[in-house]
């Protein structure tokens, strides 16, 4: 036998990475590489016990994990790769595919200023999951409703007196000026709503009558629209939706250094994107204008059905992640 090959023999053979691996998201291309390494090339890969998640295969050639999951689990499995020789390595590994909250969590993580699942059980406040403590304050907000499909529940709005006051001080400051992302799933309570000639929020924030950006229904049947005003100068992305009452994500952002916005409904752009965007004014927030379900606390334009997963990101997301984003679970 060459020197060669009985040196290569003399080796041990490795998978890497093995265990936990890359988390999968419903909704968002996954790829990941396992490679064998030690023995004698080329090699075949498989799955010999357990099972990919839902969505994926494994490139027997290459070791490539690929596909789009399509279901919310951990899932255990076991790759052995195979060498020239016959020689074998197998390692048990891990891609867990998380629930619609930590999907949202995952995915936007640092940039995620502020997210209300609005998935409360009880009383009068709205838990932030970031974790960074913004609290809303709820009134004449009904938890405990049916959610979007995920598992949890949402907060009916009563269309007259419902808000949740998202004010602080320290979400003021934080609050993104330059670009950002508003982020709400919505479901109105009857199809009579999108065409009852009353601007509706799913959220709002405001500065000043000069600075304010907000996601909204607007008094035009069937229509959504995002707006974000800088300085005095108003950007308006809307667009025409087919009424129904299930639910929709609908997702807002603005940004000064790729002068755009973008609306997306369902994962897809809806409208024209808007140019010439003015950043917000550095000056604090207004204590009444931050707000889910409302344009303000007065209350007025107020939601009339549910809303759940309304978020503040500091950045534009991509489409890549607002259709990932719409994917439920």
């Amino acid at each position: 036998m060459p020197h060669h090959l009985l040196t290569l023999l003399s080796q041990t053979m490795a998978l890497s990475p093995a265990g936990n691996l890359l988390r999968g998201y419903t909704g968002l291309a996954y790829n990941q590489t396992v490679t064998a390494s030690g023995g004698v090339a080329p090699y075949s890969y498989a799955v010999t016990s357990g099972a990919l998640p839902n969505g994926l295969s494994l490139n027997s050639g290459t070791g490539a994990i690929t596909g789009t999951p399509t279901v919310v689990n951990t899932f255990s499995f076991t790759i052995t790769a195979t060498d020239n020789v016959s020689q074998k390595v197998s390692a048990t590994c891990v891609i867990t595919v998380p629930n619609y909250t930590n999907k949202v969590l995952g995915l936007l993580g640092a940039s995620l200023l502020g997210y209300w699942t609005l998935g409360d059980s009880v009383g009068s406040t709205a838990a932030d999951a970031t974790g960074h403590g913004y609290t809303g304050a709820a009134t004449a907000v009904t938890f405990g409703q049916t959610g979007i499909g995920d598992g949890g529940t949402s907060a009916k709005f009563d269309g007259s007196t419902s808000f949740v006051n998202l004010y602080s001080s320290a979400l003021s400051t934080a609050f993104p000026r330059a670009e950002g992302t508003l982020i709400a799933w919505l479901q109105v309570r009857a199809n009579s709503v999108w065409s009852d000639a009353t601007n509706r929020n799913p959220c709002e924030f405001a500065i000043d009558g000069s600075n304010w950006v907000y996601l909204q229904k607007s008094t035009t049947a069937n229509q959504l629209q995002f707006i974000e005003q800088g300085a005095g100068t108003s950007k308006t992305q809307q667009g025409t939706i087919t009424a129904n009452t299930n639910w929709h994500s609908l997702i807002g952002s603005w940004s000064v250094s790729n002068n755009t916005t973008h609306l997306y409904y369902d994962g897809a752009e809806l409208g024209t994107p808007q140019t010439g965007i003015v950043a917000l004014s550095n000056n604090g927030f207004l204590n009444q204008y931050m707000a889910i379900g409302c344009f303000n606390i007065t209350p007025s334009q107020v939601w009339d059905g549910q809303l759940a997963h309304v978020a503040i990101v500091t950045r534009p997301v991509t489409p890549t992640e607002a259709a990932a984003l719409a994917v439920v679970p």
